[in-house]
C-alpha cells in the first residue's frame, strides 16, 4: 500500500465545538467501535431476508494482522447471521475503512435493504460512493435522505454543499453551506467552501468576508490564502492578491470536519497508520481509554519506538493507571539508551 493511498485513509476529524445532537456527538466521545456495537443494538430495526449475494470476501494476506483479525471476524459474523444488519453495517464499515471499497459498496446496501431507517448506512454509503465515482445524484439523494431525519446535523448540509458545487448547481450549494454554518458557525470547512463558490458566482467582496473570517481562525490553512488570492484578484487587489498568494505556497490544509456518523467507519480502522491518526483526537476530546486501545495497535508493529511508549505512558496516567504508566515510561528510556 503507498503511503499516499495510507495518508489518505488516516487523518482523523476534528473541529472545535460543533453545537450538534447529543445522540450524534456521543458516538464520537464514547468511541466509534463500542458505541456503533452499542447503537447497533439499540437502533436497528428487526432483521430482514438473507441476501441473495456472496458475502465479499477480499484477500487479506497482505494486511497487518490486526486489520486481517478485524475483517476476518466481521466476515464470519454476516456468514453466521446474514439477516442482520448490525452484521453487515459492521463489515461495510471495516471493509471500507481498510480500502476494499468496491466489496464494501454491496455491503452498506445489504444493511441499508434490511434497516432501512438507519441512516449512517445511507450516509456512509453516500460518502463511499463519492469516493469511487458514483452518480451524483444517487450521492445526494442518499445525504438529503438523512438530512430530512437529522435536519440538525451539520455536516450533512457541508456534503450536499459539495456534491452540489460538484455539479454546477452553485446558488444550490451556497444554501447548503450556510445551512450548515447556521448549524455550526464554527465550521469553518464550510465557510472555505461558501467562500470558493462566491468566487464561483463572481461575488468577491463576499467571498472575502466569508475567506477572511477563516483566515483569522486558522492562519495557517493553505487553500484559504489560495482562495483568498483569487478573490482579491477578483475585486483588482493585485497587492493582497500576491501576498496571500503567496502565504498559500507555504501552507497546507489544515482545516478538517468532525463528522461522528463517518467517525463511525474511521474509528474501526486497525492498521498502526490509521490507528496513530486517530489518537491526537483521542486525547483532544478526553478519550484516554480510546488512546490507549489505538496505541497497543501501533505497537504491534512498531514496538521499539520509545515514542509510542511515552505516548502510551501519557494516556495511562491520564486515566489513573500510574504503575502502567511507570511500566510504558521505562520502556521508552530503555529504548532510547539502546539506540
Amino acid at each position: 500500500m503507498s503511503k499516499s493511498k495510507q495518508k489518505a485513509r488516516g487523518r482523523a476529524p476534528r473541529v472545535p465545538r460543533p453545537r450538534w445532537p447529543l445522540a450524534l456527538l456521543a458516538l464520537a466521545l464514547f468511541g466509534g467501535a463500542g458505541a456503533w456495537w452499542r447503537w447497533q443494538r439499540e437502533a436497528t430495526p428487526p432483521r430482514g431476508s438473507a441476501p441473495a449475494f456472496a458475502v465479499p470476501d477480499p484477500p487479506t494476506t497482505e494486511m497487518e494482522p490486526a486489520v486481517r483479525e478485524a475483517l476476518v471476524q466481521s466476515h464470519r459474523r454476516v456468514l453466521a447471521d446474514p439477516g442482520s444488519a448490525e452484521a453487515w453495517g459492521w463489515y461495510a464499515a471495516e471493509l471500507d475503512v481498510h480500502g476494499f471499497l468496491g466489496p464494501a459498496e454491496p455491503c452498506y446496501r445489504q444493511a441499508r435493504a434490511l434497516a432501512p431507517e438507519d441512516i449512517r448506512h445511507a450516509y456512509n454509503l453516500a460518502i463511499l460512493l463519492e469516493k469511487l465515482g458514483g452518480e451524483p445524484e444517487e450521492v445526494l439523494e442518499l445525504y438529503r435522505l438523512v438530512a430530512d431525519r437529522q435536519p440538525d446535523f451539520p455536516p450533512v448540509h457541508m456534503r450536499i454543499g459539495l456534491v452540489l458545487a460538484g455539479k454546477g448547481e452553485l446558488e444550490a450549494a451556497v444554501a447548503a453551506y450556510q445551512t450548515a454554518l447556521r448549524q455550526d458557525p464554527q465550521l469553518q470547512i464550510a465557510r472555505r467552501s461558501l467562500g470558493r463558490a462566491w468566487i464561483e458566482l463572481e461575488q468577491f467582496a463576499r467571498a472575502v468576508s466569508e475567506l477572511g473570517i477563516v483566515a483569522a481562525s486558522a492562519p495557517e490553512d493553505g487553500p484559504t490564502q489560495a482562495a483568498l488570492s483569487q478573490a482579491y484578484l477578483g475585486l483588482g487587489d493585485t497587492e493582497r492578491s500576491a501576498a496571500a498568494g503567496e502565504r498559500a505556497r507555504t501552507r497546507v490544509d489544515t482545516l478538517t470536519m468532525q463528522d461522528p456518523l463517518n467517525f463511525i467507519v474511521v474509528s474501526l480502522g486497525r492498521s498502526a497508520y490509521l490507528a496513530n491518526g486517530r489518537v491526537d483526537g483521542r486525547f483532544a476530546s478526553g478519550d484516554f481509554a480510546g488512546a490507549v486501545e489505538d496505541l497497543k495497535i501501533v505497537l504491534r508493529t512498531r514496538p521499539n519506538d520509545p515514542k509510542v511508549h511515552e505516548r502510551l505512558a501519557e494516556a495511562y496516567q491520564r486515566l489513573g493507571q500510574g504503575a502502567l504508566a511507570q511500566q510504558e515510561q521505562a520502556e521508552a528510556r530503555r529504548l532510547r539508551a539502546a539506540k
